[in-house]
């Protein structure tokens, strides 16, 4: 479906849409969200081909239909592709952040430092593994822990160790 751009950023958005159609992407979804951009441009009145923060603000807003996870970010990260492309063509633009994208993908693991003590009581706690004569756990498990500690390999990793 062609669509068709009123606004101060008509142009550019027309070559943006064939710069990304170019590079293999279709396009198509974006384009609607970009004509919808156009549209908002027009209904202010927007006059100079610069992405200003109010305008990304006005743009940014979750609208009361919009799913958090797709349609919203999908708009935003559209329109912070064209604030690239603007800026690579020598536009001024400001960049929206998604901060609630942002806070999604955020991990929940928080990583623990072990003490030099709590250290020297793995060590100690390797070094007494009884010997059993089915397994070589005794003698493998205070060199693994030593290899993790002075590394920083994952488990893993180190278990993957070979020759």
């Amino acid at each position: 479906m062609i669509q068709v751009y009123h606004s101060i950023f008509a142009e550019l958005i027309r070559d943006f849409i064939a710069y990304k159609r170019a590079a293999g992407y279709k396009y198509e979804t974006e384009a609607v969200y970009l004509k919808t951009f156009d549209d908002l441009c027009f209904s202010l009145n927007i006059d100079s081909p610069k992405f200003t923060k109010e305008l990304m603000d006005k743009w940014c807003e979750k609208k009361p239909y919009e799913s958090a996870r797709s349609c919203h970010q999908q708009r935003i990260s559209c329109i912070r592709q064209f604030a690239l492309f603007l800026i690579s063509s020598g536009y001024e633009a400001y960049i929206p952040v998604n901060l609630e994208y942002i806070r999604q993908r955020k991990s929940k693991y928080s990583a623990y430092i072990f003490t030099h003590e709590e250290m020297k009581r793995i060590f100690e706690a390797s070094n007494k593994i009884y010997p059993n004569r089915r397994s070589t756990m005794h003698l493998v498990m205070p060199v693994l822990i030593r290899l993790l500690y002075c590394t920083g390999l994952r488990v893993m990793e180190a278990l993957n160790v070979r020759k």
